[in-house]
């Protein structure tokens, strides 16, 4: 028999249950998954974030995706507590679908796709590629395809092209010789994510900004920036 009253505390621990099995999300994920299943709606979601969140059971954190929440040792600890408030049925329809929306979500968190507005108010589609925590491929296209259809299409191959691209800039390297670096190509150094990498960061006209291309040493650095001009040449790179 369905039922029409769904009580709090057992949307809480749906709502913890997801971001322990899942892994972090965003509000917006959340949203999608919860409704596409039919748990709750959005008005019962967003409640019930906000409590889970007062009672320190779940937290917030910044990522390049944007904003998201992730469950807490205590919300971890009150799952264990009571895991008989989530009725079996509701507890396989969650088991069912985790696998798939975790690898959909995660995707989207590792290589998202947006719309963006460029300094003249033009609107174009940012395509981003993540290694964790490090932003390493962020381009702007000016496109009339919908964000939707690329989403898809750059969550299958930016991996691919990122490849591709890292290929061309360290093609023919020696690890005692570097080329000149362009103008448009700025070098930086980073100890933020373990071993110390040197970022290649490209600006192109009139994007303001685009990517850093971690490697190891200044002089594939400085090979790779004075190869940049070799993908804006009108020449196929290479076959993907």
């Amino acid at each position: 028999m369905e039922r029409h009253i769904i009580p709090d505390s057992e949307n809480r621990m749906i709502l913890l249950e997801t971001l322990s099995s899942i892994g972090p999300l965003s509000d917006t994920q959340l949203l999608v998954f919860v409704t596409d299943l039919s748990l709750m709606n959005y008005f019962s979601l967003h409640l019930n974030l906000s409590e889970l969140e007062q009672q320190g059971l779940i937290e917030q954190f910044r990522h390049p995706f944007a904003m998201l929440y992730r469950i807490t040792d205590s919300g971890r600890y009150m799952l264990e507590s009571f895991p008989n408030i989530i009725p079996q049925s509701r507890r396989k329809l969650l088991s069912a679908n985790v696998t798939a929306y975790r690898d959909r979500f995660r995707s989207q968190q590792l290589m998202p796709c947006s719309e963006s507005h460029l300094p003249d108010g033009t609107t174009c589609i940012r395509l981003q590629l993540l290694e964790k925590d490090l932003l390493v491929l962020d381009m702007r296209l000016k496109t009339s395809e919908h964000l939707s259809c690329l989403e898809k299409r750059w969550q299958t191959i930016a991996s691919e092209i990122y490849s591709l691209i890292s290929d061309t800039l360290t093609e023919g390297f020696h690890r005692n010789r570097t080329g000149p670096v362009p103008e448009t190509v700025s070098l930086t150094k980073s100890a933020a994510n373990g071993p110390c990498i040197w970022l290649t960061r490209l600006r192109i006209r009139p994007f303001p900004s685009s990517s850093p291309w971690p490697m190891r040493s200044s002089a594939a650095t400085g090979h790779g920036a004075g190869r940049i001009p070799v993908l804006f040449s009108g020449k196929p790179l290479r076959h993907c």
